[in-house]
């Protein structure tokens, strides 16, 4: 049995990291045009939600900052390859104007493009050490989906339940901004809940509802629940909503952590857990379920459920 699992989880990974470099592949081949979320997760067979925070987790970096990354990195190689005018190598690199590009350049290696070229790129390397961070190797596409990365992810996340929720519905308040200040809004929800005796119904759930990923959208945007289970008949209204969470099969990773190690736990599922597990995301909303928040709980740790919906790993 523990062999069958192991092969099953090498063949999951392995496809997950074909995947993934199906888009960086596809990324470094399309520099100089447009990419969109929605294309390169296309490319990879991912939904554009789970996509963004798949790869994040497996490579280190966003999507925008590795596009980003590569296209200033292939303008320096350019730049010290030969009298190619600036203009034509921020046209060839994908950027929209030559001024955006002179922006991004600068603030990415603190200096002008043209002072780069006429000598500055050996202060910067010096800056950022080592004589030969700009040769051929440092523009070479480097896989990030390393064996090891996946196997420290992993060890965060040894509890894993796959579980089947019948959809139940939810009464809800919206929260827009940091994690960080979502408290106020689970305080208006449970001022509305609290007199309604819905709190403390057998069987409640307090769950928190992501619909960003934080990767993707900055956080001053990024929008999330805080939600309460219950019955059909409860009425809302106001800043209260009421919507529905999709049933289905759920990956549920089991934590007691401080508030420190959200970040971590959340990285866990996603390249830990998830690309040696033989499923993959599907469309629906991922979400925290609580037991215990660190206010109730005497060492201060947060008892809790990341339940990311997900499928069968296609591997055709």
């Amino acid at each position: 049995m523990s062999e069958a699992l192991n092969s099953t989880g090498e063949l999951s990974r392995l496809h997950y990291i074909s995947r993934i470099n199906k888009a960086l592949d596809f990324i470094e081949q399309n520099l100089d045009t447009p990419l969109y979320l929605e294309k390169v997760a296309e490319i990879a067979s991912f939904s554009p939600f789970h996509f963004h925070r798949i790869f994040t987790s497996l490579t280190g970096e966003t999507l925008n900052s590795f596009i980003r990354r590569k296209r200033l990195e292939r303008a320096a190689g350019l730049l010290l390859s030969g009298p190619i005018a600036v203009n034509d190598i921020s046209v060839r690199c994908g950027f929209n104007s030559n001024a955006s590009f002179s922006r991004a350049f600068k603030e990415f290696f603190g200096l002008s493009a043209s002072s780069f070229r006429s000598g500055g790129y050996a202060e910067y390397i010096k800056k950022v050490g080592g004589e030969d961070k700009l040769s051929g190797e440092y523009f070479t596409k480097m896989n990030p989906l390393a064996a090891d990365l996946i196997e420290k992810r992993r060890k965060f996340t040894q509890k894993v339940e796959i579980r089947h929720f019948d959809s139940f519905p939810v009464a809800y308040c919206r929260h827009v901004g940091r994690f960080q200040d979502i408290s106020i809004a689970y305080q208006k929800l449970f001022q509305w809940a609290g007199p309604r005796d819905l709190t403390n119904k057998p069987g409640v759930k307090v769950l928190t509802l992501y619909h960003d990923d934080p990767n993707f959208t900055s956080m001053e945007n990024l929008y999330q629940s805080a939600c309460i289970s219950i019955g059909e008949d409860v009425k809302t209204s106001g800043e209260i909503g009421k919507t529905t969470i999709e049933g289905g099969l759920y990956a549920c990773g089991h934590f007691r952590i401080n508030a420190a190690d959200f970040t971590e736990a959340w990285a866990g599922m996603y390249a830990g857990w998830l690309p040696v597990s033989g499923y993959e995301c599907d469309n629906r909303l991922p979400f925290e379920l609580y037991y215990k928040t660190g206010e109730n709980d005497p060492k201060g740790l947060f008892i809790f459920d990341i339940c990311i919906p997900i499928k069968v790993l296609d591997t055709h």
